[in-house]
């Protein structure tokens, strides 16, 4: 590529700053300069140091136009230590090339090496190019064109054309990959072929149609020879790809097209791909925006995640309507005598199975799902007094060996991994989540250690069966191969439905065979990898070779042991062991499965004979409870999808992260549960998702079970009620049936249409149902919860209803008097009710509320002032107020995380009525917080004690208790004390362990100090720098490994030159461009309603304690004003907006006269910058202080010490300011500041 065509390309005027930034970041400013220079035309030789950026660079997409721009000046000769390719990934020679495009740049590198050796070897007259689309390339576009029928097509969707019942889809080139696009057409262009190696799956398919007809390149030329050509290849090793692009005879021109990996872009592939992409676009764009309205923006609908959803939903419920049951059995400890005096009698333990012939209840599976009944009548419940009795009787009795059985278990070794079996093996071994494990595997993949990770096959390849069966008998030895299994084709997964047509052409997931007709051992990839990694190879490794071992063989024993007691009663034990007799697989891959089964087998049992007469030792009752069925985590969730056929290989982690995202699924925090700390911040849809699932407390904790939200309940519940073909399972699963049937072959092209039209229109399509939920639903209907606890009861008695909803602020409780519908009281749910469900019932929500409409409960008077110390609840939980609302002096009080978020609340009792005064004192008692306590509390922070004359003070804070000392803090956790009673030894010792003596924050490394600063090593992204205060410096490479033992003043040089000699952070200055100064717009008119609003707002605000309950009053005054009300407001509003529009007409005048002088009179060039010095306005003095401003000023010392972040200080400094009514000594203060800074603008103009 010409330097001229690529600045063209690139619009270098445009780029030329976020250039030479991201250069001289990676290669220092000089360089950088002389690169610059270079592409000015001022120097030709700065192609040293291009090399440099094209080594460091991170080649993410942030950087794909300024590392193409630099490479194409580096004489278009790529570096050998580039750890990644830009869009030309190999060398351009004169020799004619062939195009290969594969989807990800991490894999050009590897094929561009194993296709040019095999060209330099076998000295071919042409080349490769490798190069990335950087997957998809185009998609459907966000245009909505408006349907012909709008009877059968009631909404429009961005990108399909509905119009003629055609569903024809509108693609465009995604905006971030245009300038890939046009790169890949300029190589396609001077290409002899260009070959497409993009994923063998039909989302792969499905993006090699796309650049075929992005490339216009799809047509035969005179020789007969295809231009674009599909190659596929489900491992990156050099048999594999050699045998994927290269021909068998090259030279047979006729042998290309006939070669069994060279092929055209199979259409069937392409037509499911996209019946789906157009499935899922009808789904989300027509249910999500009805979700958006009905409850809460940032939810979204899909066809498989709604299913999924709608999984840990239903099994929640079942987890609440569960009632444990209490059973009981008995346990003996027998001694076995031996024939030999010498030796010591063995003892064994057996279980009670039955009683009298009744066999006995012992296992939750003998319970039915609830919990309570048995599902068998016929066997014997035995409860705490029958199993003690039991066991006295039994204590005297005779015990006899009646039966022992011995039999042989052969254990068929597992079959090779596929995507979802690997994916729950990752999430129990290896604690991974599904999104990790994929992220992981596709690494290793492009790395060319694995084969391809998406697939539903547990078939092997003639070429993996070789090589395993080296590795094993290199391993193991000969005999361990089991060379029965080979060739039977263990073939693909069978659920409820076929496996799809896509997948069933891969193999299984095995590692890589390397050249040699090996496998790699995990051990030679120690230092290529990362830990994960490695683990996870070793894992696929362990795997596969077990797949062709041996079976595993154990001896399994077990005893029937039967005694009577004197007065008739008989029962019968059973004592059971295993033994290992040949390990076979599990020497390479020990199962989990084995391991459960083995647990209650692990006992060695003596040689035994019918008839032996066995002493009793001990028998005790043992006491168990049923258990409620398991929540889902993610393994269980794949393999329960998998079983169900809904969703496919590629989807299952775009599934469960697309859940966690909208927060749909969580795992709630408990009281010492771990943060992510590392998670991105939600921003956007996702924020707004988990304000209205509970906030961070119910999304905030790390891995573990999946917990549906309140939100999920909900959406769930109106899918279920209204649209419920969404939700079913076996809907989805038909769906992708009729799917893989497209892919097949089996159904024509033309099925897609008709089936999307099934699906889509008529009176059960998707659109009709979507219409009836938005005309019939209503929205305060839709946001109801409906859970177990709640289901509806009698309010006729108490006149009202009380109601769980989720709204676009999260989760609320509504209580609404059945006599007038329009007096509802509405109140946050605390996060911690929000996060467990099992806190929340009528009594609960009730109690909540009655505590609002009080203005909180009184827990006493405080004893220095005798003001009262109220418990309330808001949004973010419980606090304490001292004082009253109205009362000057007034403060509020944090208390600790889980009292705050109600997480320690307790059930109510069924004696004690939920609005009666006895359940409103113990409403605090429950959150268990007493008077003693909410003194302490709103005491805080308090002096603990003093270490060198310096205060140790203990508070709380937005995340928790914590100890300051010299502006530095130190979370008080629960094993060193109650913020309340900490001790002075104790907190004296936290202090200095982790202030004192502790490494600032984020440092790996404390190298002294310098002018009252530390100096220290930091872990960076880039890996380890120095630092001292606000300068950053980077850390020389032979205090790589061992950062401490760097000496001080050597880092203190460093420290200095980068900062060029000054402390502090540098600063740049940029000349401010010259442009007239215009008059200010005017200031729009005010609508009716704000008029309205501005009249009223003073009567409102002495009965209202925040502005948003003086919001909310003034909108339903306003909504029951007539129209005779309204009036004056409205003829007020005319008025205005009639000055308005004179006013603005004049403004765009003077504007543009204004403009039209400054255009006829603009200096250029150096003038410019002079006329913009010379006319530099004066510098006025800022603007004076509002009351609000002098009232914060006033507060903020006692704010701050309260709350430790900005944020919580800005908050209550305005929620303060809200309820502060009397406001006259801040307004006279900000008027005789207006009037001084008037004075001064006046003076200095």
């Amino acid at each position: 590529m010409e330097l001229q065509s690529t600045l063209n390309l690139y619009k270098w005027k445009r780029k030329r700053r976020y250039l030479v930034n991201c250069a001289w970041r990676s290669l220092g400013i000089w360089q950088t300069i002389i690169a610059v220079m270079f592409l000015l035309g001022m120097s030709q030789r700065s192609t040293f140091f291009v090399k440099g950026f094209m080594i460091k660079s991170n080649f993410n997409q942030r950087h794909e136009r300024a590392s193409v721009l630099l490479t194409a000046v580096a004489a278009r000769k790529a570096s050998k230590k580039a750890t990644k390719p830009t869009i030309v990934a190999s060398d351009t020679t004169s020799l004619p090339y062939r195009l290969v495009i594969v989807e990800s740049p991490s894999k050009c590198k590897t094929i561009d090496k194993i296709l040019n050796e095999y060209v330099q070897t076998n000295n071919l007259a042409f080349s490769y190019q490798v190069t990335s689309c950087y997957g998809h390339v185009r998609d459907l576009s966000k245009e909505k064109i408006p349907p012909s029928d709008s009877a059968a097509f009631p909404y429009t969707v961005p990108g399909i054309d509905l119009s003629h019942h055609q569903f024809k889809p509108l693609y465009q080139i995604i905006e971030k990959k245009k300038h890939i696009v046009k790169e890949l057409r300029q190589l396609a262009s001077k290409a002899e072929k260009v070959l497409l190696a993009t994923d063998p799956d039909r989302e792969g398919e499905a993006i090699a149609w796309h650049l075929n007809e992005i490339l216009q390149t799809d047509s035969i030329d005179d020789a007969g020879r295809l231009p674009t050509e599909r190659v596929s290849f489900t491992e990156i090793t050099p048999s594999a790809v050699l045998d994927a692009v290269i021909p068998t005879h090259e030279n047979d021109a006729a042998s290309s097209a006939e070669h069994s990996n060279l092929r055209r872009i199979n259409p069937h592939l392409v037509t499911a791909q996209e019946t789906r992409r157009l499935l899922d676009r009808l789904v989300g764009f027509t249910l999500s925006p009805i979700l958006w309205r009905k409850i809460a923006p940032g939810l979204s609908a899909g066809r498989v995640q709604s299913v999924g959803m709608a999984l840990v939903v239903n099994r929640e419920r079942e987890r609440l309507r569960f009632e444990a049951t209490e059973y009981w059995d008995l346990e003996a400890k027998l001694l076995v005598a031996t024939e030999s005096h010498n030796e010591q009698s063995n003892s064994i333990k057996a279980k009670l199975v039955s009683v009298n012939g009744q066999y006995v209840a012992s296992e939750g599976k003998d319970f039915t799902a609830q919990g309570r009944q048995l599902v068998s009548a016929e066997k014997l419940h035995l409860n705490v007094d029958e199993a003690h009795s039991l066991a006295n009787k039994l204590s005297n009795a005779t015990w006899v060996i009646k039966e022992v059985t011995s039999k042989q278990v052969r254990m068929q070794p597992p079959k090779p991994y596929r995507t979802s079996t690997l994916q729950q093996d990752a999430n129990r071994r290896l604690s991974l989540s599904v999104d990790q494990t994929m992220r992981v595997a596709q690494q290793l993949y492009e790395a060319g250690y694995i084969s391809y990770m998406r697939t539903d096959s547990s078939t092997l390849s003639s070429q993996a069966e070789e090589a395993i069966e080296l590795s094993v008998e290199e391993v193991f030895g000969s005999t361990e191969y089991d060379a029965s299994i080979r060739g039977k084709g263990i073939g693909h997964v069978k659920s409820s439905q076929n496996v799809s047509f896509a997948q069933e052409a891969h193999e299984a997931i095995r590692p890589a065979v390397q050249p040699g007709g090996i496998l790699a051992a995990p051990e030679l990839l120690m230092g290529q990898v990362d830990d994960v990694a490695l683990k996870l190879y070793r894992m696929i490794y362990q795997r596969t070779l077990a797949s062709r071992m041996q079976p595993l063989l154990t001896l399994r024993t077990r005893i029937a042991i039967e005694t009577t007691e004197y007065g008739g009663v008989t029962a019968e034990f059973r004592a059971t062991g295993s033994v290992i007799v040949k390990p076979g697989y599990s020497a390479a891959y020990a199962a989990s499965k084995i391991d459960e089964e083995a647990e209650g087998d692990k006992q060695q049992l003596p040689h035994l004979k019918e008839g032996q007469v066995m002493t009793l030792e001990t028998v005790l009752p043992i006491d168990h409870a049923t258990q409620p069925p398991p929540r889902f985590n993610e393994a269980s969730f794949v393999k329960e999808l998998e079983a169900l056929g809904v969703g496919r290989p590629s989807t299952y982690a775009s599934t469960v992260k697309t859940l966690r995202e909208r927060a749909y699924v969580g795992t709630p925090l408990k009281e010492n549960s771990r943060r992510i700390s590392f998670r991105k911040e939600p921003s956007g849809m996702s924020k707004v998702a988990q304000r209205a699932a509970g906030g961070e407390d119910f999304t905030g904790a790390a891995q573990g079970p999946l917990v549906p939200s309140l939100s999920a309940f909900v959406v769930s519940d109106l899918l279920e009620k209204h649209c419920s073909i969404i939700i079913d399972s076996g809907f989805t699963a038909n769906m992708e049936e009729q799917l893989d049937w497209i892919a097949s072959g089996d159904k024509p092209s033309e099925y897609s249409v008709q089936y999307l039209n099934d699906f889509y229109t008529g009176d059960e399509g998707l659109a009709a149902r979507v219409k009836r939920i938005d005309e019939a639903v209503d929205a305060d209907d839709a946001r109801r919860v409906d859970l177990p606890a709640l289901e509806p009861t009698d309010f006729a008695s108490s006149g009202d209803d009380i109601a769980l909803c989720v709204g676009p602020w999260g989760p609320f409780v509504k209580l609404v008097d059945n006599n007038d519908s329009s007096n509802a009281t509405t109140v946050s749910l605390p996060p911690g009710m929000a996060a467990d469900l099992t806190l929340i019932s009528p009594e609960a929500l009730r109690s909540i509320v009655a505590t609002k409409l009080a203005g909180g409960l009184v827990l006493g008077q405080h004893p220095s002032d005798g003001r009262n110390i109220r418990l309330k609840t808001g949004r973010y939980g419980a606090f304490l107020q001292w004082g009253e609302d109205n009362e000057e002096g007034t403060t509020t009080h944090s208390l600790p995380k889980s009292i705050a978020s109600m997480r320690t609340f307790d059930s109510f009792t069924d004696d004690v009525e939920a609005d009666s005064e006895e359940n409103a004192g113990l409403f605090a008692q429950r959150l268990g917080v007493t008077y003693d306590h909410a003194v302490g509390y709103v005491e805080l922070p308090r002096t603990v004690c003093f270490l060198n004359d310096k205060p140790i003070v203990a508070a709380i804070g937005p995340y928790g208790p914590y100890l300051k000392y010299n502006n530095s803090y130190t979370s008080l956790k629960a094993t060193d004390g109650d913020v309340l009673n900490v001790d002075p030894a104790t907190a004296e010792q936290l202090v200095i362990e982790r202030i004192v003596n502790g490494k600032p924050k984020g440092a790996i490394a404390d190298l002294g100090e310098k002018d009252g600063s530390p100096v220290t090593v930091k872990r960076g992204r880039f890996g380890n720098y120095l630092n001292w205060k606000r300068v950053n410096a980077k850390l020389p490479s032979e205090y790589q490994d061992e950062p401490s033992s760097m000496p001080l003043e050597e880092a203190w040089v460093l420290i200095q030159a980068a900062s060029g000699g000054s402390k502090g952070k540098k600063s740049t200055s940029k000349i401010a461009k010259s442009s007239p100064e215009l008059p200010p717009a005017p200031k729009r008119p005010m609508s009716a309603y704000l008029h309205f609003c501005a009249a009223k707002r003073p009567e409102i605000k002495s009965t209202v304690s925040s502005l948003g309950d003086a919001a909310k009053a003034l909108a339903a005054l306003w909504a029951a004003a007539s129209e005779t009300e309204r009036e004056t407001y409205i003829k007020l509003a005319a008025a205005g907006k009639v000055e308005y529009e004179k006013t603005k007409e004049n403004w765009q005048k003077e504007c543009q006269e204004i403009l039209d002088k400054s255009k006829a009179a603009k200096p250029t060039g150096k003038q410019r910058k002079i006329a913009v010095i010379k006319k530099a306005p004066p510098l006025l003095s800022k603007k004076a202080k509002s009351a609000y401003l002098f009232f914060c000023a006033e507060k903020r010392p006692q704010v701050a010490a309260q709350f430790s972040g900005l944020g919580a200080v800005t908050k209550e400094l305005a929620r303060q300011w809200a309820e502060t009514s009397d406001r006259s000594k801040y307004e006279a203060l900000a008027q005789v500041a207006k009037e001084s800074h008037a004075t001064e603008n006046v003076l200095q103009t």
